[in-house]
């Protein structure tokens, strides 16, 4: 193709458009400046197909839609113009196809991105519940540890009014031998007796 000095239609037709992808004016001398250009090949494998120009595509359009810009056609130029003829339509019918799929990508993001927000709710609330759930059965255990340590103040309580009560008894049995004694000391027939009701008494 860079050794046409006048190119055929369909060579120029297709060189063209890629100069119009390329951002170059669609003429036969910027054309060849391209094609001379060695980083040419990586300039079409890396071209941006996600970012393109909607102004660029309604121009090369007018190319695209000539009557004679079609792979077959371009089969009886040469196979380096059947190349580049692929590839602009391809970019063409990919730009098509993402401006008819960009709407529901973008609602499909939307949600995604609405599922996360939702999902973080959820996670955040549910590590919440989980703390709420081992404060509860930390005030359960301590609860029932309370409940042990009255019981045990309760037996203890009643340990000790069982214990004064036996010591109240016994108290009043050892008034009731001193009283005995001392009587028996300063009478001793008429304590005897005493001692002896006492004794029948209990």
């Amino acid at each position: 193709m860079k050794s046409f000095t006048n190119p055929p239609q369909l060579v120029r037709l297709v060189m063209q458009a890629v100069c119009v992808l390329l951002g170059a004016p669609p003429t036969w001398v910027e054309a060849l400046r391209i094609l001379a250009d060695i980083r040419f090949l990586e300039r079409l494998r890396s071209f941006d197909r996600d970012h393109v120009d909607p102004s660029l595509i309604e121009r090369v359009q007018l190319y695209v839609n000539h009557p004679d810009f079609s792979m077959e056609n371009m089969k009886r130029a040469s196979l380096a113009s059947t190349t580049l003829c692929q590839w602009v339509l391809a970019i063409v019918r990919y730009f098509e196809v993402i401006k008819h799929v960009a709407p529901t990508q973008k609602k499909l993001e939307q949600t995604e991105y609405n599922f996360r927000v939702i999902d973080e709710v959820v996670q955040n609330e549910r590590r919440k519940l989980i703390d709420l759930e081992l404060q509860i059965n930390e005030l359960r255990a301590q609860h029932a540890q309370n409940l042990q340590e009255e019981d045990a103040l309760q037996r203890s309580h009643d340990s000790r009014v069982k214990w004064k009560s036996t010591v109240s008894e016994f108290a009043d049995v050892l008034s009731k031998w001193r009283d005995i004694v001392r009587d028996n000391a300063l009478h001793p027939r008429g304590s005897l007796g005493h001692l002896w009701e006492w004794e029948v008494v209990r």
